[in-house]
């Protein structure tokens, strides 16, 4: 994303940083929130807690109640609904709150 030409390279959600790849998936709090809770009301846990292989590649090794392939999509899902946020932010089209775009997830999965 920082090599991304655009006029904005702080990330969009006011943490004073500048926006990486590594901030996206890993140290922004909107990013952590969305996570930790679409997976709490999954019932998963210890997974995807500050590790960016994990959020980026989408591959757990840790123990958990569901097969690799449906975390992988539910993962895919979180990712993809954190993008589409972003990007809303970024271009000032919507403000979707952390819970609404949880509900959003939990209706798709």
């Amino acid at each position: 994303m920082k090599y991304l030409s655009h006029v904005r390279k702080e990330c969009p959600w006011g943490c004073g940083v500048e926006e990486s790849q590594e901030h996206f998936l890993v140290d922004c709090s909107v990013s952590n929130s969305l996570y930790e809770g679409v997976l709490k009301v999954l019932g998963i846990y210890n997974i995807c807690a500050n590790d960016y292989a994990e959020r980026a590649y989408r591959i757990i090794h840790r123990k958990h109640r569901y097969n690799q392939e449906t975390v992988f999509i539910i993962l895919s899902v979180i990712q993809y609904h954190l993008w589409s946020i972003r990007c809303m932010k970024t271009f000032g089209k919507d403000n979707q709150s952390i819970d609404q775009t949880i509900r959003k997830i939990l209706r798709e999965i």
